[in-house]
């Protein structure tokens, strides 16, 4: 009984859009005026990743625990702004980043450099592909790849226990030397 009321009221529904049509066809009214106009409006949207500045940050060797930054400049290659989005696609297993897709506008041929910060977070060895891809949407419409980059992280160590027991032992070194000196005075 449901599905019938909903099939009758959407023929209805198709039914009056095309009377509605009919009737503005006929009255002179041209519907395709509106989208022809808007077509003329469309702005070409250009846009690309400086890929070295991308290469150049992409850490080969990493440690556990430590904090990186990778860096995606990107341009507006067009004359018009536009919102720009760049997604960073990895291995989550094994790398954490803590926002990995930005979104920002830019003026025409102005460009940028987006921080994105890494953390590796489990032991690896061999290559971990990062890939920047650089995104525009224009108009609300579907988006459109306009570029991408990618480098590898070779090697992901665990963190050294000899810089830990140093800091450590430094600590306690400095702590002596305070109770020493309040001591004496």
């Amino acid at each position: 009984m449901h599905i019938a009321r909903m099939t009758s009221h959407t023929t209805r529904h198709i039914f009056s859009m095309t009377i509605l049509i009919l009737i503005l066809s006929q009255s002179g009214i041209s519907c395709a005026a509106p989208i022809q106009q808007e077509q003329n409006e469309t702005k070409h949207i250009s846009g690309k990743i400086i890929h070295s500045a991308f290469q150049r940050s992409v850490p080969g060797v990493t440690k556990v625990g430590e904090h990186y930054i990778v860096l995606v400049q990107i341009e507006n290659a067009g004359s018009d702004a536009a919102d720009f989005n760049v997604i960073l696609f990895y291995n989550w297993r094994y790398l954490f980043f803590d926002e990995p897709s930005k979104t920002i506008t830019l003026g025409g041929g102005e460009k940028r450099i987006l921080r994105f910060d890494m953390v590796p977070y489990d032991e690896h060895t061999g290559p971990l592909q990062i890939t920047a891809k650089l995104f525009v949407q224009p108009n609300g419409d579907n988006a459109t790849e306009l570029d991408a980059t990618s480098d590898s992280v070779t090697e992901i160590m665990r963190r050294d226990s000899s810089c830990i027991l140093f800091c450590i032992a430094s600590a306690l070194f400095i702590i002596i030397v305070l109770i020493g000196r309040l001591t004496k005075g």
